[in-house]
């Protein structure tokens, strides 16, 4: 039987704990069979609309406090905020209500599966939604930030991230803790973000980024209780165990009007610097520049690729002269065997795949002193 390696005996000895909200823990969160039969733990199905978030502020004549100056004070129905309870299920309902107290009325909204957040948002969207928050993991904001992008609708997104990887609100610079991360939503600013347009089997926009190659093996073997029992260090577990029996493809990597044939491990072909639970695999990506980083990883041996974890870890990768760095408007990446692929996490079919950047395409809610960045 091989040995496991001293790190990920250490990364096993480090599972993470149960998510901490910064509130009292007023209810207990959904257990896993919740979570799975859609039901919360006050016995309520978690259908299209679960409640009304109702913590309207008082008028003035009723001793209330003025919003503070940039909070969220559109009309009740302006902000949906959109739950899956797969990643919620160290939050209560009670206690989501209560972070979200902050955001003023709102109504809230229950995934049941996949592709549901995406027809959630598009009914918030028709019946005049202005701000649509993701209240879980990359794949819910994915969902909704492409639905928001399609619609062309002008609704702004906002992300309370209860996700595994979270890469989205990491490079964006949402806290995660939630309190904090509520308050975002309500005092945080608007800024515009670069969107891909996707040509593949898979999603047709993505926010964050793509990998091929090993990242794409180690997402498709990835289920929802790995993630949940490990948190964000299952993606960095898994790239480590998998080093050494990691396949290699001849790749054509077309950028522009540059053309690179290779032996790959892994392409990665980033909107965001975030990647896989915050590891900055793409530590110069900008979202707003344009442009989508690419980092290849060439068929090299189990040692150098051992070698390169650190320096990856550190967002230090681009100064090997093992890695391979572009930044292109237009990507398109094909492999001689099918080489599986990852859209903003998810798996995302076995390529061929082109990128196109739609620069400022998605308006998101970040803190204030990110807005300009």
């Amino acid at each position: 039987m091989a040995r496991t390696s001293p790190l990920v005996e250490w990364l096993e000895r480090c599972r993470v704990p149960r998510r901490a909200t910064g509130l009292p823990h007023r209810a207990v969160g959904l257990p896993h069979r919740a979570c799975a039969a859609n039901v919360c733990p006050h016995g309520l199905h978690l259908g299209a609309t679960l409640f009304k978030i109702t913590t309207r502020k008082k008028g003035p004549n009723d001793g209330a406090q003025p919003a503070a100056s940039g909070a969220m004070t559109d009309s009740p129905a302006s902000t949906c905020v959109i739950v899956n309870p797969q990643a919620a299920c160290d939050v209560s309902a009670m206690q989501l209500e209560t972070l979200l107290e902050v955001v003023g009325e709102a109504d809230m909204r229950w995934t049941e599966g996949p592709g549901h957040a995406a027809d959630l948002a598009r009914e918030a969207i028709s019946e005049g939604a202005s701000r649509v928050v993701a209240a879980g993991g990359d794949g819910t904001v994915s969902e909704i930030a492409s639905t928001l992008v399609a619609a062309s609708e002008g609704a702004v997104l906002g992300i309370l991230p209860l996700g595994t990887g979270n890469d989205l609100a990491r490079s964006l610079g949402v806290p995660l803790d939630l309190q904090s991360a509520a308050r975002v939503l309500r005092e945080g600013a608007e800024r515009r973000i670069d969107v891909i347009r996707v040509g593949s089997a898979g999603p047709s926009f993505m926010v964050i980024g793509s990998i091929a190659g090993l990242g794409g093996d180690i997402a498709a073997g990835l289920d929802a209780d790995l993630k949940r029992a490990w948190g964000a260090g299952i993606y960095l577990r898994t790239a480590l165990a998998e080093i050494g029996s990691a396949r290699t493809y001849r790749a054509t990597i077309e950028l522009d009007d540059e053309r690179l044939e290779l032996d790959v491990t892994n392409i990665v072909v980033a909107n965001a610097r975030f990647h896989g639970g915050g590891i900055p695999l793409a530590p110069e990506a900008r979202l707003d520049d344009g442009l989508l980083d690419v980092v290849v990883l060439p068929a090299l041996s189990t040692i150098k690729l051992l070698w390169l974890v650190p320096l990856i870890l550190g967002g230090r990768q681009l100064r090997s002269r093992f890695v391979i760095h572009r930044r292109a408007r237009r990507v398109r990446v094909a492999a001689e065997a099918p080489m599986p692929v990852t859209i903003d996490g998810e798996p995302g079919g076995r390529g061929p795949v082109s990128y196109e950047v739609e620069p400022g395409a998605l308006r998101v809610i970040c803190p204030a002193s990110r807005s300009g960045r």
